[in-house]
């Protein structure tokens, strides 16, 4: 497999806060499964920020389909992340007014894809994630699972090379939580996707391909 993200000797780090990286390096090959694992504060958040090209580091590079994201115009980013990159958050992050449906239609809906495309694109992935017969409720209507499935969708709808997603499972039940991340991954493995889980779950980690641990800025070797 080739490389699909090369982080080479990235620093980064806020004004008013030390450095969360420090000559950090990382490269990931397409289609794995990477859970990042560490403390709070560990930087395990802002390394997924920084994937998405929402952060930039101080020095260093980050290159993606072997493209460096600091050489990338605003314009530039915004497309990468619309057509490369699905994004799962643990506070959801659902449009409440619309419908289970409706939002997992989002993403599709800034593409220049046709209508009747992305709804039968968004019916199908509601079939998959077992969510089918919640189309039309809207999100507060939804339990935890039924939402994190809804997200789960939506980071799909736009057939992403990467999925980055942060503390997935953390407002979850262990039965919720084990059905989300199985759906996840029997997605990303039909579909060669590459995964990037921020976790605090030693379960999660067992599930990945690869475990990495974050601490004092650098990967803690295994």
């Amino acid at each position: 497999m080739s490389l699909q993200i090369e982080i080479d000797r990235i620093s980064f780090g806020y004004e008013s806060s030390s450095l969360l990286f420090e000559e950090f390096s990382l490269s990931l090959v397409g289609g794995s499964s990477v859970a990042l694992v560490g403390e709070s504060g560990s930087g395990k958040s802002t390394l997924l920020n920084l994937i998405a090209g929402l952060e930039i580091p101080n020095s260093g590079s980050i290159k993606v389909f072997n493209t460096r994201l600091d050489t990338l115009s605003s314009a530039e980013l915004n497309i990468y992340r619309r057509d490369r990159l699905g994004f799962i958050f643990q506070t959801f992050h659902l449009i409440p007014h619309l419908t289970v449906l409706q939002n997992i239609m989002v993403p599709g809906l800034l593409t220049d894809d046709s209508f009747s495309n992305i709804e039968k694109k968004a019916i199908e992935l509601l079939r998959v994630l077992r969510l089918d017969k919640r189309k039309g409720a809207l999100p507060a209507n939804l339990s935890g699972g039924e939402k994190q499935r809804t997200c789960i969708a939506r980071a799909l709808m736009n057939d992403p090379s990467i999925i980055l997603a942060d503390e997935p499972t953390g407002n979850l039940d262990q039965l919720n939580t084990t059905t989300v991340i199985d759906s996840l991954l029997d997605r990303c493995k039909l579909r060669n996707v590459t995964l990037i889980i921020a976790t605090h779950s030693p379960t999660i980690a067992d599930k990945m391909d690869t475990s990495i641990t974050i601490s004092n800025q650098r990967i803690v070797p295994v």
